[in-house]
């Protein structure tokens, strides 16, 4: 008998990956795509492939100058704070569901800036009936990175009404709540 393995070796997946499949980012658009899977999914390889290394979230200034967060909560948002952020998401709720209605404000080779309405739907994990709804309209950067399309920048710019008066409380607004809570 031969000795040996009948498989080939790969790389590590990273942690929270959970094997998900990849979404190729060869259009804009499929970063989209790549966060409702991830979020849907609860796995955040697809999220973080999405991100540049250089991303950064700028939140609405209601959110930054909102009195229940300490001032610079939202200050020097990096793609290992989403990442950070996100992964504590996932432990808070049970379910998540993401839709983004999206037009491109510019449109150049290798630069896209869209306009993208998404609402985000937590449901808590101990109890299924009990969700939050966060609905703003962001200005959403994507890069061509090396072939693959990646968000850069992520800035929430426009509340969104709710039924009844008043407005939803943006995802930024999850952000810094989580942010907050794991020491900022």
């Amino acid at each position: 008998m031969l000795g040996g393995c009948l498989f080939e070796a790969r790389d590590a997946e990273p942690p929270g990956s959970g094997g998900q499949d990849q979404i190729p980012l060869d259009d804009p658009t499929d970063v989209f795509s790549a966060l409702k899977r991830s979020l849907e999914s609860r796995l955040s390889g697809n999220y973080e492939n999405a991100l540049s290394d250089n991303f950064v979230f700028l939140p609405m200034i209601n959110d930054e100058q909102d009195p229940t967060f300490p001032p610079g909560i939202f200050d020097n948002w990096t793609k290992q704070i989403e990442k950070d952020v996100l992964q504590q998401i996932f432990g808070d709720y049970g379910t998540l569901s993401v839709t983004f209605a999206t037009s491109r404000d510019i449109n150049e080779n290798d630069y896209v800036r869209f306009r993208a309405e998404y609402d985000l739907i937590t449901t808590d994990a101990g109890s299924p009936t009990d969700s939050t709804r966060y609905r703003a309209v962001a200005h959403i950067d994507t890069r061509n990175e090396n072939g693959n399309w990646r968000i850069d920048r992520w800035e929430d710019i426009e509340q969104t009404a709710a039924p009844g008066g008043g407005f939803y409380r943006s995802w930024g607004f999850l952000r810094g709540a989580v942010r907050q809570r794991l020491g900022g």
